[in-house]
């Protein structure tokens, strides 16, 4: 389930298999994150009680989880 909040930005409370890699690629751009495995942030996504995803919706990038 998403919120409209602009034309071009989505808030979402999943990321989806195929947003994952850019996903990884922004956990790499900061310093904590960036040994993080793919199956370390699948089991993160999946056991985490709030997923906020901010998606690009012309791209469907994600910009921002938390």
């Amino acid at each position: 389930m998403g919120m409209n909040t602009d034309a071009n930005i989505h808030i979402r409370h999943t990321v989806d298999e195929h947003q994952l890699a850019g996903l990884m690629k922004l956990f790499a751009s900061a310093w904590w994150m960036t040994d993080r495995t793919l199956e370390e942030t699948r089991l993160i996504l999946r056991e985490s009680a709030l997923v906020v995803a901010v998606v690009d919706a012309s791209s469907n990038r994600v910009l921002l989880v938390g």
